[in-house]
Protein backbone atom coordinates (compact mmCIF):
# COMPACT_ATOMS: atom_id res chain seq x y z
CA UNK A 1 0.00 0.00 0.00
CA UNK A 2 1.51 3.45 -0.95
CA UNK A 3 2.17 5.52 1.62
CA UNK A 4 0.50 8.83 -0.81
CA UNK A 5 -1.72 7.90 -3.81
CA UNK A 6 -1.95 9.29 -7.00
CA UNK A 7 -4.69 12.27 -5.56
CA UNK A 8 -2.20 12.96 -3.31
CA UNK A 9 -3.64 11.52 0.06
CA UNK A 10 -1.41 10.03 2.84
CA UNK A 11 -2.69 6.15 3.24
CA UNK A 12 -5.42 6.78 0.91
CA UNK A 13 -7.18 8.66 3.60
CA UNK A 14 -6.11 11.76 4.62
CA UNK A 15 -4.59 14.85 2.32
CA UNK A 16 -1.77 15.62 2.78
CA UNK A 17 -1.91 19.77 2.71
CA UNK A 18 -4.76 19.03 5.11
CA UNK A 19 -2.56 16.52 7.59
CA UNK A 20 0.74 19.05 7.23
CA UNK A 21 -2.20 21.68 8.40
CA UNK A 22 -3.57 19.66 11.41
CA UNK A 23 0.68 19.02 12.33
CA UNK A 24 1.08 22.64 12.21
CA UNK A 25 -1.95 23.18 14.24
CA UNK A 26 -0.72 21.04 16.81
CA UNK A 27 2.62 22.22 17.10
CA UNK A 28 1.62 25.77 18.01
CA UNK A 29 -1.42 25.15 20.45
CA UNK A 30 1.45 25.27 23.50
CA UNK A 31 2.53 27.92 22.73
CA UNK A 32 -0.88 29.63 22.98
CA UNK A 33 -1.16 27.61 26.23
CA UNK A 34 2.16 28.91 28.09
CA UNK A 35 1.71 32.24 26.15
CA UNK A 36 -1.66 32.82 28.25
CA UNK A 37 -0.58 30.82 31.35
CA UNK A 38 2.59 33.71 31.20
CA UNK A 39 0.45 36.79 30.41
CA UNK A 40 -2.64 35.90 33.00
CA UNK A 41 0.34 34.38 36.07
CA UNK A 42 0.15 36.49 39.53
CA UNK A 43 2.88 38.85 40.22
CA UNK A 44 4.45 37.04 43.27
CA UNK A 45 4.34 39.05 46.15
CA UNK A 46 7.54 40.14 47.79
CA UNK A 47 7.75 38.87 51.10
CA UNK A 48 7.24 41.35 54.28
CA UNK A 49 9.59 43.44 56.01
CA UNK A 50 9.50 43.46 59.32
CA UNK A 51 11.07 45.64 61.75
CA UNK A 52 10.46 46.48 65.54
CA UNK A 53 10.39 49.85 66.80
CA UNK A 54 9.97 51.55 69.83
CA UNK A 55 7.00 54.41 69.97
CA UNK A 56 6.03 56.67 72.32
CA UNK A 57 2.26 57.55 72.65
CA UNK A 58 -0.69 57.79 74.71
CA UNK A 59 -3.41 55.95 75.23
CA UNK A 60 -6.58 58.47 75.49
CA UNK A 61 -10.57 58.01 76.50
CA UNK A 62 -10.17 55.92 78.74
CA UNK A 63 -13.05 55.05 81.20
CA UNK A 64 -11.30 54.98 85.18
CA UNK A 65 -11.92 51.05 85.14
CA UNK A 66 -9.58 50.33 81.67
CA UNK A 67 -7.22 52.79 82.81
CA UNK A 68 -6.91 50.74 85.75
CA UNK A 69 -5.82 47.54 84.11
CA UNK A 70 -3.59 48.62 82.15
CA UNK A 71 0.04 47.47 83.15
CA UNK A 72 3.72 47.36 81.63
CA UNK A 73 3.94 43.86 79.86
CA UNK A 74 0.63 44.16 78.33
CA UNK A 75 0.97 42.36 74.85
CA UNK A 76 -1.20 41.98 71.22
CA UNK A 77 -1.23 39.24 69.35
CA UNK A 78 -2.10 38.36 65.71
CA UNK A 79 -3.85 35.53 64.44
CA UNK A 80 -0.70 33.11 64.57
CA UNK A 81 -0.38 34.04 67.93
CA UNK A 82 2.97 36.09 67.52
CA UNK A 83 3.49 39.24 69.73
CA UNK A 84 2.94 42.81 67.49
CA UNK A 85 3.23 44.87 70.38
CA UNK A 86 3.43 44.68 74.07
CA UNK A 87 4.14 47.77 76.75
CA UNK A 88 7.60 48.34 77.56
CA UNK A 89 6.88 51.44 80.01
CA UNK A 90 4.31 53.25 81.22
CA UNK A 91 3.23 56.64 83.30
CA UNK A 92 1.09 57.80 85.87
CA UNK A 93 -2.82 57.85 85.44
CA UNK A 94 -4.09 60.86 84.63
CA UNK A 95 -7.29 62.87 83.59
CA UNK A 96 -7.52 63.21 80.26
CA UNK A 97 -6.80 66.19 78.34
CA UNK A 98 -7.52 67.48 75.11
CA UNK A 99 -6.87 70.70 73.30
CA UNK A 100 -9.14 72.64 70.91
CA UNK A 101 -8.56 74.79 67.98
CA UNK A 102 -9.81 78.52 68.92
CA UNK A 103 -7.99 80.17 65.75
CA UNK A 104 -5.22 83.07 65.33
CA UNK A 105 -2.63 79.81 66.97
CA UNK A 106 -4.17 79.70 69.58
CA UNK A 107 -5.24 76.23 71.35
CA UNK A 108 -7.63 75.92 74.52
CA UNK A 109 -6.93 73.12 76.90
CA UNK A 110 -9.30 71.39 78.76
CA UNK A 111 -10.01 68.61 81.22
CA UNK A 112 -12.68 65.68 80.97
CA UNK A 113 -13.44 64.78 84.63
CA UNK A 114 -14.94 61.64 83.35
CA UNK A 115 -11.88 60.10 81.22
CA UNK A 116 -7.96 59.00 81.85
CA UNK A 117 -5.26 59.36 79.65
CA UNK A 118 -1.83 57.38 80.29
CA UNK A 119 1.26 57.54 78.21
CA UNK A 120 3.24 54.80 77.32
CA UNK A 121 5.85 53.30 75.45
CA UNK A 122 4.73 50.61 72.73
CA UNK A 123 7.30 47.97 71.18
CA UNK A 124 5.71 47.29 67.71
CA UNK A 125 6.14 44.65 65.15
CA UNK A 126 5.80 47.39 62.16
CA UNK A 127 6.16 46.56 58.81
CA UNK A 128 8.41 48.53 56.44
CA UNK A 129 7.03 49.85 53.16
CA UNK A 130 9.05 52.28 50.77
CA UNK A 131 10.57 53.71 54.19
CA UNK A 132 7.64 53.97 55.66
CA UNK A 133 6.47 51.86 59.02
CA UNK A 134 3.08 50.49 59.21
CA UNK A 135 0.73 48.73 61.99
CA UNK A 136 -2.06 46.44 61.11
CA UNK A 137 -1.96 48.22 57.20
CA UNK A 138 -2.09 51.23 58.78
CA UNK A 139 0.62 54.13 58.69
CA UNK A 140 2.92 55.18 61.96
CA UNK A 141 2.90 59.07 62.65
CA UNK A 142 2.70 61.53 65.25
CA UNK A 143 -1.12 62.14 65.81
CA UNK A 144 -2.67 59.34 63.69
CA UNK A 145 -4.64 56.54 66.00
CA UNK A 146 -3.66 53.37 66.15
CA UNK A 147 -5.30 50.26 68.03
CA UNK A 148 -3.98 48.13 70.69
CA UNK A 149 -6.02 45.34 71.64
CA UNK A 150 -5.24 42.66 74.45
CA UNK A 151 -7.28 39.85 75.89
CA UNK A 152 -8.50 42.39 78.23
CA UNK A 153 -9.33 45.61 76.98
CA UNK A 154 -9.00 47.86 73.80
CA UNK A 155 -7.73 51.08 73.46
CA UNK A 156 -6.97 54.12 71.24
CA UNK A 157 -3.15 54.87 70.87
CA UNK A 158 -2.03 58.19 69.73
CA UNK A 159 1.76 58.54 68.89
CA UNK A 160 3.32 61.43 70.40
CA UNK A 161 7.20 62.84 69.69
CA UNK A 162 8.92 62.39 73.56
CA UNK A 163 8.36 64.81 75.69
CA UNK A 164 11.50 65.98 77.38
CA UNK A 165 11.39 65.85 81.10
CA UNK A 166 9.32 68.09 82.45
CA UNK A 167 10.48 70.73 85.25
CA UNK A 168 8.24 72.78 87.11
CA UNK A 169 9.84 76.11 88.71
CA UNK A 170 8.84 79.24 90.37
CA UNK A 171 9.36 81.80 87.72
CA UNK A 172 9.14 85.95 88.77
CA UNK A 173 7.43 87.62 85.63
CA UNK A 174 6.57 90.89 85.03
CA UNK A 175 2.98 91.06 83.32
CA UNK A 176 0.04 93.48 83.07
CA UNK A 177 -3.32 93.09 84.77
CA UNK A 178 -5.95 93.73 82.22
CA UNK A 179 -9.48 95.21 82.11
CA UNK A 180 -9.67 95.70 85.65
CA UNK A 181 -13.24 96.77 87.00
CA UNK A 182 -14.01 98.70 90.38
CA UNK A 183 -14.84 95.68 92.74
CA UNK A 184 -11.04 93.98 91.75
CA UNK A 185 -9.18 97.47 92.30
CA UNK A 186 -10.93 97.68 95.58
CA UNK A 187 -9.50 94.07 96.59
CA UNK A 188 -6.06 93.97 94.73
CA UNK A 189 -2.93 93.98 96.65
CA UNK A 190 0.51 92.69 97.09
CA UNK A 191 0.53 89.37 98.26
CA UNK A 192 -2.86 88.33 96.70
CA UNK A 193 -2.02 84.53 95.92
CA UNK A 194 -4.13 81.51 93.91
CA UNK A 195 -4.16 78.48 95.55
CA UNK A 196 -4.34 74.67 93.50
CA UNK A 197 -6.62 71.85 94.98
CA UNK A 198 -3.83 70.56 97.42
CA UNK A 199 -3.77 74.32 98.79
CA UNK A 200 -0.37 75.13 97.41
CA UNK A 201 0.77 79.09 96.49
CA UNK A 202 0.86 78.51 92.10
CA UNK A 203 0.81 82.67 91.87
CA UNK A 204 1.32 85.63 94.07
CA UNK A 205 1.81 89.51 93.43
CA UNK A 206 5.01 90.73 94.11
CA UNK A 207 4.96 93.92 93.36
CA UNK A 208 2.41 96.53 91.88
CA UNK A 209 2.74 99.63 89.32
CA UNK A 210 0.99 102.24 88.88
CA UNK A 211 -2.94 102.66 87.25
CA UNK A 212 -3.59 103.20 83.94
CA UNK A 213 -7.02 103.03 81.40
CA UNK A 214 -6.54 99.49 79.74
CA UNK A 215 -4.62 99.76 76.23
CA UNK A 216 -5.22 98.06 73.45
CA UNK A 217 -3.77 97.66 69.76
CA UNK A 218 -5.76 97.70 66.89
CA UNK A 219 -4.96 96.34 63.70
CA UNK A 220 -6.11 98.59 60.64
CA UNK A 221 -4.79 95.91 58.31
CA UNK A 222 -1.73 96.18 55.47
CA UNK A 223 0.69 96.04 59.34
CA UNK A 224 -0.60 98.97 60.49
CA UNK A 225 -1.69 99.41 64.42
CA UNK A 226 -2.78 102.07 66.44
CA UNK A 227 -3.18 102.43 70.08
CA UNK A 228 -5.96 102.77 72.12
CA UNK A 229 -7.33 103.30 75.87
CA UNK A 230 -10.61 102.20 77.40
CA UNK A 231 -11.13 104.66 80.25
CA UNK A 232 -14.19 102.93 81.70
CA UNK A 233 -11.43 99.90 82.53
CA UNK A 234 -8.12 99.89 84.24
CA UNK A 235 -5.00 97.79 83.97
CA UNK A 236 -2.02 97.46 86.13
CA UNK A 237 1.66 96.70 85.31
CA UNK A 238 2.77 93.91 88.10
CA UNK A 239 5.73 91.88 88.57
CA UNK A 240 4.25 88.05 90.15
CA UNK A 241 5.37 84.96 91.38
CA UNK A 242 4.02 81.96 89.16
CA UNK A 243 4.21 78.04 89.68
CA UNK A 244 4.64 77.14 86.13
CA UNK A 245 6.01 73.98 84.08
CA UNK A 246 8.84 74.46 81.95
CA UNK A 247 8.81 72.27 78.92
CA UNK A 248 10.69 71.81 75.04
CA UNK A 249 12.99 75.06 74.50
CA UNK A 250 11.91 76.70 77.85
CA UNK A 251 8.57 77.34 76.95
CA UNK A 252 6.43 77.94 80.01
CA UNK A 253 2.77 76.68 80.88
CA UNK A 254 0.29 77.73 83.82
CA UNK A 255 -2.62 75.30 84.28
CA UNK A 256 -1.80 73.59 80.95
CA UNK A 257 -2.02 76.26 78.28
CA UNK A 258 1.09 77.75 77.39
CA UNK A 259 2.02 81.69 78.56
CA UNK A 260 3.51 84.25 75.48
CA UNK A 261 3.06 87.79 75.10
CA UNK A 262 -0.51 89.00 74.24
CA UNK A 263 -1.98 85.69 75.58
CA UNK A 264 -4.30 86.05 78.56
CA UNK A 265 -3.92 83.84 80.99
CA UNK A 266 -5.92 83.73 84.45
CA UNK A 267 -5.41 85.19 88.26
CA UNK A 268 -7.66 83.98 90.64
CA UNK A 269 -7.94 84.35 94.28
CA UNK A 270 -10.94 83.97 96.87
CA UNK A 271 -12.08 87.92 96.21
CA UNK A 272 -11.59 88.41 92.09
CA UNK A 273 -10.68 86.86 88.98
CA UNK A 274 -8.38 89.15 87.11
CA UNK A 275 -6.83 88.33 83.26
CA UNK A 276 -2.53 89.05 82.92
CA UNK A 277 -0.28 89.12 80.09
CA UNK A 278 3.27 89.01 79.94
CA UNK A 279 4.99 92.70 79.46
CA UNK A 280 7.34 92.23 76.50
CA UNK A 281 10.31 93.31 78.26
CA UNK A 282 11.63 92.16 82.03
CA UNK A 283 10.63 95.73 83.02
CA UNK A 284 7.80 97.31 84.98
CA UNK A 285 5.91 100.80 85.15
CA UNK A 286 7.48 103.00 87.51
CA UNK A 287 6.18 101.37 91.10
CA UNK A 288 3.98 103.74 93.00
CA UNK A 289 5.13 104.39 96.59
CA UNK A 290 2.33 105.04 99.15
CA UNK A 291 2.85 106.23 102.32
CA UNK A 292 0.52 107.70 105.35
CA UNK A 293 1.67 111.57 106.23
CA UNK A 294 -0.06 113.10 109.53
CA UNK A 295 -0.95 116.63 108.71
CA UNK A 296 -2.32 119.44 110.80
CA UNK A 297 -4.32 121.52 108.53
CA UNK A 298 -6.27 124.65 109.59
CA UNK A 299 -9.89 124.82 108.22
CA UNK A 300 -11.19 128.54 108.66
CA UNK A 301 -14.65 130.19 108.72
CA UNK A 302 -16.58 127.39 108.43
CA UNK A 303 -20.29 128.01 108.69
CA UNK A 304 -21.75 125.84 111.57
CA UNK A 305 -23.58 123.59 110.17
CA UNK A 306 -20.72 122.39 108.94
CA UNK A 307 -18.56 122.32 111.46
CA UNK A 308 -21.50 120.57 113.89
CA UNK A 309 -21.07 117.60 111.61
CA UNK A 310 -16.98 117.02 111.45
CA UNK A 311 -16.33 114.12 113.36
CA UNK A 312 -13.25 112.41 114.60
CA UNK A 313 -12.82 109.31 111.84
CA UNK A 314 -14.50 110.81 109.38
CA UNK A 315 -13.09 109.68 106.40
CA UNK A 316 -12.77 110.38 102.40
CA UNK A 317 -12.67 107.76 99.88
CA UNK A 318 -11.29 107.30 96.38
CA UNK A 319 -13.25 105.98 93.41
CA UNK A 320 -12.57 102.98 93.74
CA UNK A 321 -13.72 102.58 97.42
CA UNK A 322 -10.28 102.71 99.17
CA UNK A 323 -9.73 105.30 101.83
CA UNK A 324 -7.28 107.63 101.38
CA UNK A 325 -7.56 110.03 104.23
CA UNK A 326 -9.03 110.44 107.53
CA UNK A 327 -9.56 112.95 110.71
CA UNK A 328 -7.11 111.78 112.75
CA UNK A 329 -8.33 113.92 115.52
CA UNK A 330 -9.90 117.48 116.10
CA UNK A 331 -7.27 119.69 118.37
CA UNK A 332 -9.11 123.09 118.40
CA UNK A 333 -12.98 124.04 117.39
CA UNK A 334 -13.52 127.87 118.28
CA UNK A 335 -15.17 130.49 116.80
CA UNK A 336 -13.44 132.78 114.06
CA UNK A 337 -11.88 135.95 114.66
CA UNK A 338 -12.70 139.10 112.82
CA UNK A 339 -10.12 142.04 112.10
CA UNK A 340 -11.89 145.01 112.52
CA UNK A 341 -11.02 148.69 112.79
CA UNK A 342 -12.07 150.82 115.96
CA UNK A 343 -11.13 153.72 116.59
CA UNK A 344 -8.12 154.02 114.55
CA UNK A 345 -7.12 150.79 115.90
CA UNK A 346 -7.50 146.90 115.03
CA UNK A 347 -9.37 144.94 117.22
CA UNK A 348 -10.25 140.95 117.21
CA UNK A 349 -13.79 140.21 117.25
CA UNK A 350 -14.89 136.71 117.62
CA UNK A 351 -17.21 135.92 114.56
CA UNK A 352 -21.13 135.34 115.37
CA UNK A 353 -21.52 131.93 113.71
CA UNK A 354 -18.73 130.83 111.94
CA UNK A 355 -15.90 128.39 113.01
CA UNK A 356 -12.02 128.09 113.02
CA UNK A 357 -11.18 123.89 113.39
CA UNK A 358 -7.45 123.05 113.41
CA UNK A 359 -7.56 119.01 112.41
CA UNK A 360 -5.10 116.50 112.76
CA UNK A 361 -5.69 114.74 109.57
CA UNK A 362 -3.92 111.41 108.23
CA UNK A 363 -3.58 111.58 103.84
CA UNK A 364 -2.17 108.61 101.71
CA UNK A 365 0.17 110.20 99.44
CA UNK A 366 2.50 108.83 96.45
CA UNK A 367 6.37 109.71 96.89
CA UNK A 368 7.44 110.96 92.93
CA UNK A 369 10.55 112.32 93.02
CA UNK A 370 11.25 112.26 96.50
CA UNK A 371 8.24 114.67 96.69
CA UNK A 372 4.77 113.44 98.20
CA UNK A 373 1.39 113.94 96.50
CA UNK A 374 -2.20 114.13 97.72
CA UNK A 375 -4.63 113.73 94.88
CA UNK A 376 -1.89 114.94 92.43
CA UNK A 377 -1.03 118.20 94.80
CA UNK A 378 2.32 118.61 97.03
CA UNK A 379 2.22 118.48 100.77
CA UNK A 380 3.88 120.79 101.82
CA UNK A 381 3.38 123.55 105.27
CA UNK A 382 1.62 126.14 103.20
CA UNK A 383 -0.55 124.47 100.57
CA UNK A 384 -4.00 124.14 100.09
CA UNK A 385 -5.97 120.78 100.66
CA UNK A 386 -8.97 119.31 99.70
CA UNK A 387 -10.85 117.08 102.34
CA UNK A 388 -14.21 115.43 101.19
CA UNK A 389 -16.79 112.93 102.54
CA UNK A 390 -20.02 111.58 101.52
CA UNK A 391 -21.61 113.99 103.55
CA UNK A 392 -19.22 117.19 103.34
CA UNK A 393 -16.09 118.92 101.28
CA UNK A 394 -13.75 121.35 103.18
CA UNK A 395 -10.95 123.15 101.89
CA UNK A 396 -7.80 123.86 104.48
CA UNK A 397 -4.12 125.39 104.90
CA UNK A 398 -1.14 122.90 105.79
CA UNK A 399 0.39 123.95 109.18
CA UNK A 400 2.22 121.02 110.16
CA UNK A 401 3.90 117.74 108.36
CA UNK A 402 4.58 114.91 110.32
CA UNK A 403 5.83 111.52 108.73
CA UNK A 404 4.28 108.37 110.05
Amino acid sequence: MKIIDEKGRLFGKVNVIDFLAMLLLLSILPVFYFGYKIANQKPIAPPKTFTEVELYCRFIKLAPSVAEMISVGDKEFDEKGDVTAEIIELGKIELYVYELDIGAGERLVKEDLDKKQVSARLKLKAELREDKLYYKNKPIAISLPLDFKTNKYEVIAIPREEEKKEEERMIDLYVTLKDLDEDTLKNLSVGDKELDRNGEVIMEILTLGKMENSAYDFDLGAGNFILGEDSNKKQLSAKIRLKCKVKNNNQLYFKGKKIGHNILFEFKTDKYVANASVSKTLEMSPIVKERWISLQVKFAGEAPEIARVIQKGDIEKDVFGKTVARIGSIISDKASEVLVLKDDRFITLNHPFNKDMLLSLDVKCIEKDGVYYFENYPVKMGNMINFMTDLYSISGTIVGVEMQ
